[in-house]
């Protein structure tokens, strides 16, 4: 399985999925810095990930189509959306997001959007996945009581946002649907 951490930064995420078995993660980060920091770090512990410097919204010239089973963003995309022209660059990340991503694949996106600011970047027509969404409460002191007490105030969930790439249905020969009528 090939896994990919959008937007790493120096996030623990893919030693500690690395330790669970995932050994071919990859991650990628816009800082050149952080990439070299992170490459050193990593070189002894765990020769088999991969960190390299690539832009979210350009992931098409970083990576093949249809190169990760698996992509997971935690707050990328959020961060593109506090940006310069966020819902076009918003939009380029998920393109390239979408494409990257193999048949079948799975886009875990952790969020601090709740659906009606999210949705619209994940519900397009050109992409043909099967959307879950999750809230989890925030880890902080009070947890136990956010929780206890049913709180539904958004401001205390992270939203994750769980996208299944789905298979175009395959077009039937016209051959073989006669060949198998007789």
């Amino acid at each position: 399985m090939r896994v990919l951490d959008l937007g790493a930064g120096n996030s623990g995420l893919c030693a500690a999925m690395y330790h669970d078995g995932y050994k071919f993660m990859e991650a990628v980060d816009l800082s050149p810095i952080i990439c070299a920091q992170m490459k050193e770090s990593w070189a002894a512990s765990y020769p088999s990930m991969v960190y390299q410097q690539g832009d979210a919204m350009a992931l098409q010239t970083t990576f093949e189509p249809k190169s990760f089973n698996c992509i997971i963003d935690k707050g990328t995309i959020d961060a593109i959306l506090c940006g310069y022209d966020s819902s076009p660059n918003a939009e380029l990340a998920m393109d390239g997001i979408y494409k990257t991503l193999m048949n079948r694949g799975i886009f875990i996106c952790v969020s601090y959007g709740t659906e009606d600011m999210r949705m619209e970047y994940l519900e397009k027509p050109e992409f043909d996945w099967k959307i879950s969404v999750y809230r989890v409460a925030k880890k902080t002191i009070n947890t136990s009581e956010i929780v206890i007490a049913e709180n539904e105030d958004d401001q205390n969930f992270h939203w994750v946002y769980v996208c299944k790439k789905q298979v175009p249905d395959e077009v039937e020969e016209p051959e073989q649907a006669e060949e198998e009528e007789n």
